[in-house]
């Protein structure tokens, strides 16, 4: 009797070791996408998963001109998801999740020239286009949403700078960035709360662009960790974590990851000749980032962390693919993520397919 009890000590203090994920066995591996009518040109650029069985991916097609593109997985396989139709080119950035009937899908729309945001909502049935603000030049890029259809941040640019809309359940309403100029930019949102977000971009000079929204309704700026560096998306579980990922440019491309402890954000990750352009976390112990390298052939890049550091995993390319590229990941568990992004199919370099591969 003391042997078995002491075996299952040690048994379950091995399993409860720190630093051993519970995600270190597992690998990637490709899943089938729907395809357009004319998949000619066909991305999937971000993608938001509540659970492993229901994902919202989101991108843009060209089928006679760029139109938006969505995606959904319920439990079985992706299938195409019908959007509204929108006058001129239209491209959806991002999509935010917060059940099986509640996402919203964010992007903008050309047309005549000039660009206006856009922004759509999903019930579990059909997608419905929402009315917005008129915004000079307005493109959204990220969106974050919390509890259903009630509350969601959505940011981007305009011809003055960056931008940033609340939607308080009835209507898209402006919020002002402060010291925000031309060139301004923000890419990335997440909120882990109604009034707790951090958004992350890049400025005029390239240099990172960090915004935290308070409880009072205000943005307020934080330095980032690194000086060259555009920030292309954040994930934060607390108002102590958060991660953002993108890239910088030196003598060569170089990936960067940035950490917000509550005080300050800190450099934990740098990488050669790749980028970074989603990140996903589920705690403070387990996230995953996301990208391609800048070497031909393009190939996917995963990166995961485990508390202490970012390790490499190995994705797959689709057979006969002459690039690929991740563009966005979602991890709705411990043991699950999912990245999206395209491959190439040939050397056409307008010529792209969905790309969707599963991590447990």
């Amino acid at each position: 009797m003391r042997r078995t009890v002491a075996f299952l000590v040690v048994v379950m203090a091995a399993l409860l070791v720190p630093g051993t994920p519970a995600w270190a066995s597992l690998q990637w591996h490709i899943e089938p996408t729907a395809l357009p009518a004319d998949p000619t040109g066909s991305a999937l650029g971000a993608v938001s998963c509540v659970s492993a069985d229901f994902c919202m991916a989101v991108g843009k097609k060209q089928e006679g001109q760029v139109a938006g593109l969505a995606e959904v997985y319920t439990g079985g396989s992706w299938l195409l998801s019908p959007l509204p139709n929108v006058a001129g080119d239209t491209h959806l950035s991002d999509v935010s999740c917060t059940s099986a009937t509640a996402c919203t899908a964010v992007g903008y729309a050309v047309a005549g020239g000039a660009a206006t945001p856009l922004a759509m909502r999903w019930d579990g049935t059909a997608w419905a286009r929402q009315t917005l603000p008129v915004i000079a030049g307005g493109e959204l890029y990220g969106v974050s949403c919390v509890a259903g259809f009630t509350w969601c941040l959505g940011v981007g640019r305009s011809t003055a700078g960056a931008v940033a809309l609340l939607w308080n359940g009835t209507t898209w309403a402006p919020t002002t960035v402060p010291g925000t100029a031309a060139g301004d930019q923000l890419t990335g949102v997440s909120c882990t709360q109604r009034g707790a977000c951090t958004a992350v971009g890049r400025n005029a000079a390239s240099q990172p662009l960090i915004e935290r929204w308070s409880g009072g309704g205000t943005w307020t700026a934080q330095p980032g960790a690194h000086s060259n560096d555009g920030l292309s998306r954040v994930s934060c579980t607390s108002a102590t974590f958060c991660v953002a990922a993108g890239y910088f440019v030196s003598s060569y491309l170089g990936a960067d990851i940035e950490t917000w402890n509550g005080t300050a954000w800190a450099t934990s990750f740098t990488g050669q000749y790749f980028r970074l352009d989603g990140v996903s976390c589920v705690s403070a112990t387990n996230c995953m980032a996301v990208g391609s390298t800048q070497n031909s052939p393009l190939t996917p890049v995963a990166y995961r962390w485990d508390g202490s550091s970012w390790t490499a995993t190995a994705a797959p390319v689709p057979s006969g693919s002459t690039l690929t590229v991740f563009t966005g990941v979602s991890c709705p568990a411990t043991t699950v993520c999912r990245a999206v992004g395209y491959w190439r199919p040939n050397q056409d370099p307008d010529d792209s397919r969905p790309l969707a591969e599963r991590w447990s």
